[in-house]
């Protein structure tokens, strides 16, 4: 009848750039009973993501009028707000645990391999036509996870809290790729949909490599697409070719150290990527219509005007 533990825990865990809080309470800990002695098995909704593992049992899930029946080896991600109940066959042994968790972004500045993960993992939790997501047969190495999490809870090792942090990941991240796998087959994203979620990842790119000598290749590896859908991307957002794009974000950072620096222009032209003051100029002519010495000066002549 579980093992007695009444508290609620809460683990803590990275992956990539997201924080997860992950929640164990008797849903956790108690993983056999009988349908009758069920505490929640009422119609109710939480604040967090919830997850409801049935290793063994039958039943149905009510999700706001929707009846999804179920069997042994089913796991279910209910999305925060949405009311439920889980209705098991009475007098069936049921063998489960549930656990809850939110998210928040790391806010970081420099860019980082993990963003296309961290976009993918946002779709699938934040996706508007979804309530929940329902997979059959999900890995066995979950319940052995969770298995592993209850020992370690139970008795307090050395470094268990470092073990719990690793083993939550894994369940996470095992959860996540079976749900996305549900996901397209049935509420498949659109690619349109895909690259808008891609602007921040290209944009951050810009605003942080344009003093580099990179190549389309670059950020069409780090978004996992072709340079050619990536090109297509970049002139449906932007309206300008990856390199106008590097040229526009050069002049506009350019602008702003002409304004508020005494940098010499010498200075600014390797600042913002230019090999020369003669090829920054030139660029700083084509997309402002003035030399960088006259656009400086004018600034200057209006600041004294004010």
């Amino acid at each position: 009848m579980g093992n007695g533990i009444q508290k609620s825990i809460v683990v803590k865990i990275n992956i990539g750039e997201m924080i997860f809080n992950v929640y164990l309470d008797n849903g956790f800990f108690q993983t056999e009973t009988h349908p009758e002695l069920l505490q929640f098995n009422h119609r109710h909704n939480h604040s967090n993501y919830e997850v409801q593992l049935i290793f063994k049992g039958s039943g149905v899930i009510k999700i706001e009028g929707e009846s999804i029946p179920f069997d042994d080896k089913s796991a279910f991600l209910i999305f925060p707000g949405v009311y439920h109940v889980l209705e098991f066959t009475p007098g069936t042994k049921i063998v489960r645990r549930s656990l809850s968790f939110n998210y928040e972004n790391i806010r970081v500045r420099q860019f980082s391999s993990t963003m296309r993960e961290m976009n993918e993992i946002q779709a699938l939790l934040t996706s508007e036509s979804q309530k929940y997501y329902h997979v059959t047969n999900f890995p066995e190495s979950i319940e052995r996870y969770l298995e592993d999490a209850n020992s370690e809870l139970m008795e307090h090792r050395l470094f268990y809290h470092a073990s719990l942090q690793s083993i939550f990941s894994c369940v996470l991240i095992k959860l996540f790729r079976a749900f996305e796998g549900e996901k397209e087959e049935k509420y498949s994203i659109n690619e349109d949909e895909y690259d808008a979620m891609r602007i921040f990842t290209i944009e951050k790119f810009f605003d942080e490599r344009h003093s580099e000598d990179v190549r389309m290749e670059d950020l069409a590896n780090m978004l996992g697409v072709t340079v050619r859908h990536l090109d297509r991307v970049i002139k449906r957002f932007f309206g300008v070719s990856f390199r106008e794009k590097l040229a526009k974000t050069r002049i506009e950072v350019a602008k702003d150290l002409l304004k508020n620096t005494d940098m010499s222009i010498f200075d600014i032209s390797w600042k913002v990527g230019y090999g020369s003051t003669v090829s920054f100029s030139s660029a700083f002519k084509k997309y402002t219509g003035t030399t960088p010495g006259m656009f400086r000066k004018n600034f200057k002549n209006s600041l004294n005007k004010l």
